[in-house]
């Protein structure tokens, strides 16, 4: 029998300390699929003692409706919103990113055990000018310079408990931070979540689960959704079209 080495020993300390450092996050498991527009994925689940209902088929059609009726609402107060009209809520997602998002959700659920959930990220690309505003390369160049973008990040997980659809959001529509931002003195601390001044809604308020719904994490940062009352809505329904995904302000 083999002696058991100090470096060994070590080792072993060392990964079961990182180990008891991870215990509140999820850990990834297993890609579903990626794309330029982002990635889907199965993680496990934060608490381990937690069970959730898969694996389970839930149509991409399902899952599209959630997700293109997901609002997000501008909460900031400020004397400029006093004297005007309340922004009106626009879309988490576009339509090219729930086309995306949808089947890969599905299949993750289908997949996914009843300790893990399906994650996934969306990278956001706004163009910041028109392509009439772009200027030209150089004096004599038949090409133009291409407009200068803006990207930002979502993230978040659903799961399934019960006969309901949890989506939990971690970062939405979040812009990187320039280094000199961060945990400087007498600079702004940066979003993390991008909700601290933005609400989640959903336009189809019949679908949605009251706030004792949600069994674990920020209920501000939660959907829970009734999948087989979305599941019965017609193609079009009566409910309100929601505006486009747009940046949000800082």
């Amino acid at each position: 029998m083999d002696s058991w080495h100090p470096r060994q020993s070590i080792g072993f300390v060392l990964a079961v300390s990182l180990l008891t450092a991870c215990a509140g996050t999820p850990e990834f498991d297993a890609p579903i699929g990626n794309s330029a527009i982002g990635s889907v994925f199965l993680e496990r689940m934060p608490d381990r003692a937690f069970q959730a209902a898969h694996p389970t088929k839930l149509e991409p059609s399902t899952l599209r409706t959630a997700l293109d009726n997901v609002l997000i609402e501008d909460t900031h107060i400020s004397l400029s919103t006093l004297l005007s009209r309340p922004a009106q809520p626009v879309r988490a997602f576009t339509v090219e990113e729930t086309a995306f998002l949808a089947p890969l959700l599905s299949e993750g659920l289908r997949q996914a055990a009843p300790d893990q959930q399906v994650g996934f990220t969306i990278l956001h690309t706004h163009t910041l000018f028109s392509d009439r505003d772009a200027v030209g390369a150089g004096v004599g160049s038949n090409t133009a310079a291409a407009p200068p973008t803006m990207r930002e990040e979502s993230a978040g997980a659903v799961f399934i408990h019960g006969r309901s659809l949890h989506l939990e959001m971690r970062r939405l529509h979040v812009r990187p931070e320039r280094p000199d931002t961060v945990n400087m003195p007498n600079r702004r601390l940066p979003d993390q979540t991008g909700l601290t001044d933005h609400a989640l809604s959903f336009a189809v308020p019949a679908a949605r689960r009251p706030a004792s719904y949600v069994i674990r994490g920020n209920a501000d940062q939660t959907l829970v959704l009734d999948y087989e009352y979305l599941a019965a809505l017609p193609e079009l329904s009566g409910a309100p079209v929601p505006a486009p995904a747009l940046p949000l302000p800082p």
